[in-house]
C-alpha cells in the first residue's frame, strides 16, 4: 500500500473511527485494571483469613500495635485472649443495628469486656434476630457474670455514622466514640478495634447465633480482567482490519479506471478494404459473362461494360 492509497484514510470519518476505537480501548484497558486490583485485594483479604482466622490466640496485651489506633489489614481477624469481666451495668449491653446473617437482619449483642491488665474490649458477643418490630431485638440474652476467659478475633472499628440519630442502648456502627457516648463511664477502651467472640471459658456465648466465617473466594474478577483486554484488542484489530480493507478497494479501483482510460484512448484498428469482391465480379462478368444477381445498379453498370468490351 502506497503513501497515495493511505490518504483514502485522511477523512472525518475515519478520524472519529480512530477517537472512538482510541476511547473504547483505553476504557476497556482501565476496566481490565480495576477487575485485577480487585482480584488481588480479595486474594490479600483470603490470604490474611486463612492465616489468622484458625489460629492459636495470642495474649490481648500482645496484640498488633495498629489495634490502638485503626486495626491494619494485615493484622484483621488476629485471634486473641484475655482473663477479665464483662460489664454488668445495663447501659453496657448494647445492640448494633442492621447486622445480616444468612438471609435475615437483625442485631449484634455488644458489651464492653474489662481485662485483669486494665484494659477494655468491645466485644461483639454474637447475633440476634429482631422482634416482632424491626427497632428491637427478639430477646436479651444473658451476659455472663464473673471471670470469663475470653478468647476473640480482632476486627478493625467501623466508621461512624453521626448522621444518623443516637438510639438509646442501640448503635450504628462500632466504634469506640459511639459507645463512649453511652457508656462514660468506660476507660482505657481499645480504641482501633473490637472483638468477635469465639468462645468463653472454652464454650460459645449462649443465646447468640455465631458470626459467619468470611468468604475467602476470590470470585471471576481475574477472568473479567483478561475478558476487558480482549475486548480492548478486537477494537484495534477491527480497525485495522477495516482501513486496511478501504485502502485495497480504493487501489483497486484506481487500477481499474487507469485501464479503462488507457483502452479508450487506443488507436482504432481497421481492417484493409479489399477489391477482391468486385474484381473477382468483373473479372467473372468478362470471362464467363454472367450476369450478376445483385441489385438493378449492378446490372446495368455490368451492360454497359459490356458494351464497351464489344
Amino acid at each position: 500500500m502506497s503513501g497515495k492509497n493511505l490518504r483514502v484514510l485522511l477523512t472525518w470519518r475515519w478520524a472519529l473511527a480512530l477517537i472512538f476505537v482510541v476511547l473504547a480501548t483505553f476504557t476497556c484497558v482501565r476496566l481490565g485494571i480495576w477487575q485485577l486490583h480487585r482480584f488481588e485485594e480479595k486474594s490479600a483479604r483470603a490470604a490474611v483469613i486463612e492465616l489468622h482466622y484458625d489460629a492459636k490466640p495470642i495474649e490481648l496485651s500482645n496484640a498488633p500495635a495498629s489495634a490502638a489506633s485503626r486495626l491494619s489489614a494485615s493484622d484483621d481477624y488476629t485471634v486473641v485472649k484475655a482473663r477479665g469481666r464483662y460489664c454488668m451495668e445495663p447501659t453496657c449491653v448494647l445492640y448494633v443495628r442492621n447486622r445480616v446473617s444468612g438471609s435475615s437482619v437483625g442485631f449484634w449483642q455488644l458489651v464492653p469486656f474489662h481485662t485483669s491488665e486494665g484494659q477494655t474490649l468491645l466485644v461483639v458477643r454474637g447475633w440476634i434476630e429482631t422482634g416482632q418490630t424491626d427497632s428491637v431485638p427478639a430477646t436479651h440474652p444473658r451476659v455472663p457474670d464473673g471471670e470469663v476467659d475470653l478468647v476473640a478475633r480482632l476486627r478493625p472499628r467501623e466508621p461512624r455514622l453521626a448522621e444518623r440519630p443516637e438510639v438509646k442502648g442501640q448503635l450504628h456502627s462500632v466504634n469506640a466514640t459511639d459507645v463512649e457516648a453511652q457508656v462514660p463511664e468506660l476507660t482505657n477502651v481499645l480504641k482501633g478495634a473490637y472483638g468477635e467472640a469465639v468462645s468463653e471459658n472454652g464454650a460459645a456465648p449462649e443465646g447468640l447465633a455465631p458470626l459467619a466465617k468470611p468468604e475467602t473466594s476470590t470470585g471471576p474478577h481475574l477472568s473479567y480482567a483478561f475478558q476487558w483486554w480482549i475486548f480492548s484488542a478486537f477494537f484495534v484489530l477491527g480497525l485495522v482490519v477495516s482501513a486496511r480493507r478501504t485502502v485495497l478497494d480504493h487501489s483497486e479501483g484506481e487500477k481499474g479506471r487507469s485501464d479503462a482510460t488507457h483502452a479508450s484512448v487506443e488507436p482504432a484498428r481497421h481492417e484493409p478494404i479489399s477489391t477482391f469482391g468486385r474484381s473477382h465480379r468483373y473479372g467473372s462478368a468478362r470471362k464467363g459473362r454472367r450476369r450478376s444477381s445483385g441489385s438493378d445498379e449492378d446490372e446495368e453498370d455490368l451492360l454497359l461494360e459490356e458494351r464497351r468490351e464489344g
